[in-house]
């Protein structure tokens, strides 16, 4: 997964129709256990953009967005925050929601 930032978070969502973004960081040992997941959803979804927020370099928009808890992800669909997953979910969780943005 390509790594976000505060300074290029409004250009990336504003120039891809689907993003998926991960806040996690590295001290997070569920963020670390979310990472293969991740790696298999990428794989299987080539048109949706995956990036990772480490909290700490895109705290900015963090508190924009409420982030509370780690790992929190949130599916952009035209810039518009759409869905919210919060924690180490199955992977089968994360494909329900992502086929329904595709197929929109």
């Amino acid at each position: 997964m390509k790594k976000i930032n505060d300074k290029n978070f409004y250009d990336i969502l504003k120039n891809n129709k689907l993003v998926l973004i991960e806040w996690s960081s590295e001290y997070c040992m569920q963020c670390v256990a979310l990472e293969p997941t991740m790696k298999k959803l990428e794989g299987k979804y080539p048109n949706i953009k995956f990036y990772s927020a480490n909290i700490n370099d895109v705290n900015k928009h963090a508190t924009a967005y409420g982030i509370m808890s780690l790992p929190t992800i949130i599916l952009f669909k035209d810039g518009e925050n759409v869905h919210q997953f919060y924690g180490n979910l199955p992977i089968d969780v994360f494909e329900k929601e992502l086929d329904k943005l595709w197929k929109k």
